[in-house]
C-alpha cells in the first residue's frame, strides 16, 4: 500500500485537531442508502427489519460522519452488517472496483455523498509501541490460515491490532478504551496493566470500500521480547492473524511505510510526521 492509499477523515482542519484530541463522543447516525431510496431509513427502522433477516452478531456500527460539538469530536453511528459490507467483493475477495463506483455514483446523485450505499463498517485499529519504544507490526496471514474470511488483498500486509466495534442500538455504550484493550489482549496478550497510555490519532478509511478505522496510538511498556518470535504474544486468542511481528523504530516509519503494504489504519498514522 503507497503512502496515499487511505483517506483521512478527520482531522482535516484545526478543530478538528484539538477535538480529537478530547473524549470522543457517538451519537445515532443514518443506514445506508438502499437502491432506488432518496433517503436512507431511521436507525430504528433499519434495526427492526435487520433484526428479522439476520443475528444480531452480523449487525456493525456504520461510520456515518463526524461534527465538532463544544470542542469534542462527535462520531455518528448507524448500523450495518457485515452482510452489506461484503456485498461489494467478488469471488476472490477483492472490491469489486466497477460495482463501488457505481454505488458511489448512486450515493451522489441521491444524496450528494459517494459513500451513502456503502456500508462503511466502523472499526478501530491500536498501533502499538513497546517498552523502548518502537511501533510493533504484524504481517498478516492469509484469511485460510487465520481460519477466517477475512479480506484476502491484506494477505501479507503489515497491521496492528484491530477489529470493528462491538454493535450496539445505545451510542453511549460504545468505549474507545474497551475496546483497544480487547484487541490488544486478543492480538498481542497485551495485558490492560501494561497499557500506558491510549491515545485516539486519526479516522481514516480504506479507498476502496470506504471501511473506517478510529486509530489509536498505544504506548505500553511490555518488553520487545514479549514481542519475538514465539514469545508471549503467541498466546494470543487471534494471534494467528500474523505470521511474525517486526519493530520499527519511530524515525523509520515513513521510509517502511514506503516499501511495505501497509493496511489503511495503520499506513494513516505512520504517514503523521508527529506520531506522539
Amino acid at each position: 500500500m503507497a503512502i496515499n492509499d487511505f483517506l483521512l477523515i478527520a482531522p482535516k482542519n484545526e478543530l478538528e485537531a484539538i477535538a480529537i484530541k478530547n473524549e470522543i463522543l457517538f451519537e445515532e447516525g443514518l443506514p445506508r442508502l438502499e437502491a432506488g431510496a432518496k433517503r436512507p431509513r431511521s436507525f430504528e427502522d433499519y434495526l427492526n427489519s435487520a433484526l428479522s433477516a439476520t443475528s444480531r452478531r452480523d449487525l456493525k456500527l456504520r461510520y456515518s460522519g463526524n461534527r465538532v460539538a463544544r470542542g469534542r469530536l462527535v462520531i455518528a453511528v448507524g448500523p450495518t452488517s457485515f452482510q452489506e459490507y461484503r456485498e461489494v467483493f467478488g469471488k476472490e475477495g477483492l472490491p469489486d472496483s466497477e460495482l463501488v463506483k457505481k454505488l458511489q455514483e448512486e450515493g451522489e446523485t441521491a444524496m450528494h455523498d459517494e459513500w451513502a450505499r456503502l456500508a462503511r463498517p466502523l472499526g478501530l485499529t491500536a498501533v502499538v509501541t513497546d517498552g523502548q519504544g518502537a511501533l510493533v507490526l504484524g504481517k498478516r496471514q492469509g484469511p485460510a490460515a487465520a481460519g477466517g474470511v477475512g479480506v484476502t488483498e491484506y494477505k501479507d500486509f503489515y497491521h496492528s491490532p484491530a477489529g470493528y466495534f462491538a454493535f450496539t442500538a445505545n451510542p453511549n455504550e460504545v468505549s474507545i478504551m474497551d475496546t483497544a484493550l480487547y484487541f490488544l489482549l486478543t492480538n498481542y496478550n497485551i495485558q490492560r496493566s501494561s497499557v500506558l497510555q491510549i491515545r485516539t490519532k486519526l479516522i481514516a478509511a480504506h479507498l476502496g470500500t470506504g471501511e473506517t478505522d478510529i486509530v489509536c496510538l498505544v504506548k505500553t511498556d511490555t518488553p520487545s521480547s514479549h514481542f519475538a518470535g514465539n514469545g508471549p504474544w503467541r498466546k494470543a486468542e487471534r494471534s494467528d492473524k500474523y505470521r511474525l511481528l517486526v519493530r520499527v523504530g519511530l524515525s523509520d516509519a515513513l521510509s517502511f511505510l514506503a516499501s511495505n503494504d501497509v493496511v489503511y489504519g495503520t499506513a494513516a498514522l505512520l504517514s503523521q510526521r508527529e506520531l506522539f
